[in-house]
C-alpha cells in the first residue's frame, strides 16, 4: 500500500538512504510536545550543545538579580517614540469610547480585544485604509 511505501524496512535504514533532516534546535523543542526533559536534553547534547544543569536556587538567585538590576531600557529612535505615543492616543480614544479605563483595559486584554481595538483603527482614521498598514502603528 502507499503507506507502508512510506515507513523504511530495515535494508532501507542505512543512514545515506535516510531522508536528510533540519536539526531540532532548542527554540523547536516547544513544538515536538510531550518529550520528558531528558529527552529535549538528550536532542541538545546530540547538537553538540553542552547542556547546563543547574540547581532551582541558581535560577532563584538569578531572578533575584534581574529584579534588582531592574529593566533594560532601549533607547528608541525619535520617529519610534512618535509612533508609540501616536498608538497611545489611539488606545486611549478607543478606551473612552468604550468607557473603560486605558491602563486596566490594557493590562486584561486579550487578543480579541487588541483585534476589536485594530479593526476599530480601521473604521476611525480614514487615513488607515489596509489591515496592512496596521503593522505601521
Amino acid at each position: 500500500s502507499a503507506l507502508s511505501d512510506l515507513i523504511p524496512t530495515k535494508a532501507s535504514s542505512t543512514p545515506s538512504s535516510l531522508p536528510k533532516c533540519q536539526p531540532v534546535t532548542s527554540h523547536k523543542l516547544k513544538y515536538l510536545g510531550g518529550g520528558s526533559i531528558e529527552e529535549a536534553m538528550s536532542i541538545l547534547r546530540s547538537e553538540g550543545r553542552e547542556v547546563a544543569q543547574h540547581s532551582a536556587d541558581h535560577y532563584r538567585q538569578h531572578r533575584k538579580r534581574l529584579a534588582k538590576k531592574g529593566t533594560v531600557k532601549k533607547d528608541h529612535a525619535d520617529t519610534t517614540k512618535e509612533n508609540i505615543w501616536r498608538v497611545m492616543g489611539k488606545w486611549t480614544r478607543h478606551c473612552d469610547f468604550l468607557g473603560k479605563n486605558r491602563l486596566a483595559f490594557l493590562v486584561q486584554s486579550t487578543k480579541k480585544d487588541i483585534m476589536t481595538f485594530l479593526k476599530w483603527m480601521l473604521d476611525v482614521y480614514p487615513r488607515i485604509r489596509k489591515r496592512s498598514s496596521l503593522y505601521e502603528h
